[in-house]
This record gives C-alpha cells, sequence and structure tokens, in this order.
C-alpha cells in the first residue's frame, strides 16, 4: 500500500478554470452595494406609504372624536329629557373648538381641534324624543383629508362620510 503524503502549501481544492486560481465563494463590493441600494429605496418608499396612513388616521380619530360627542348629546338628551345642544365654532385665537350645553349651560370643557384642523361653525340641538335639528358638519386638515360629519334630523343619527 502507499501513503498518502501531504506537502505544506497543497491543498485539495479545485482549481477555477484550470489556470491555477482557487474558487472562492463571497460577493463581491459591488453586488453588495447593489443589494444595500434596494433595500434603501424600497424603505423609504415604505416609510412614505406609513407616513400617509398615519396621518389619514389621526384625522379620522378626530373625526371619530366629535361624531361621539354628537351621539353622547343625542343619548343624554333622550335619557334625561332635556334638550342638548352641540357647538362647534372658534374661539379668541382662531382655534376651533367644540362643546356640549344641556339646557343653553355648558356642560364640561370645550374640546380643541388639532393645530391644522378646520370645523364649519355649527349648532346641532338634540331633542328629549330622539330627533335633531340636523346638519352637515365639515372637517378638513391641513394635509388636504376632509370628512362629513352628518346628523339626521329626524332620527338624530350621525354618520361620517368622506
Amino acid at each position: 500500500m502507499k501513503a498518502l503524503t501531504l506537502q505544506a502549501g497543497s491543498s485539495r481544492e479545485p482549481e477555477a478554470g484550470g489556470r491555477g486560481l482557487k474558487a472562492e465563494a463571497g460577493f463581491t463590493l459591488l453586488e453588495l452595494i447593489v443589494v444595500l441600494v434596494i433595500l434603501g429605496m424600497a424603505s423609504s418608499i415604505t416609510m412614505l406609504e406609513v407616513g400617509k396612513r398615519r396621518d389619514k388616521m389621526l384625522f379620522m380619530d378626530e373625526a371619530r372624536k366629535i361624531a361621539i360627542t354628537l351621539k353622547a348629546a343625542r343619548q343624554k338628551a333622550v335619557m334625561e329629557r332635556v334638550e342638548y345642544s352641540f357647538t362647534s365654532g372658534a374661539d379668541i385665537g382662531g382655534i376651533p373648538y367644540y362643546a356640549l350645553s344641556r339646557e343653553g349651560q355648558p356642560t364640561g370643557a370645550a374640546a380643541s381641534l388639532p393645530e391644522g384642523f378646520e370645523m364649519t361653525p355649527t349648532i346641532v340641538a338634540f331633542y328629549p324624543r330622539g330627533y335633531s335639528s340636523g346638519a352637515a358638519i365639515s372637517l378638513k386638515d391641513a394635509r388636504g383629508h376632509s370628512a362629513s360629519i352628518n346628523i339626521d334630523p329626524v332620527l338624530g343619527k350621525v354618520t361620517i362620510g368622506r
């Protein structure tokens, strides 16, 4: 039997192209740069979309808060058998607000809208039998979002439209 001996510096790895060069595994710097550029572009597009959706979500949250306040006014009017009113407008500084009142007397503090929001000045009355004076309240923000909060005069039902 013959003994197999390896000399220092020799290896059993295949040679690339028969030129005596060893085949190396890995990525080139150019390939890594291309992948990083693609990942950067994808993440920036994703962040832009997330920002747009967040703005819309915050806008709709504010519209829902107003609708909930209107629904609460109707419910209190029916439960307590007195007239409740929802008032929206702008204070001395021009900041839009809305508030509830019971038989003409304020109930609690007025709520102000976030900066950049606009709401049509409105007074809506809710009567003990469940009907209302009816209204359509327009809500807008500085980013171009808009919604209409509608109050049905016969049923007093509050809906949010776009």
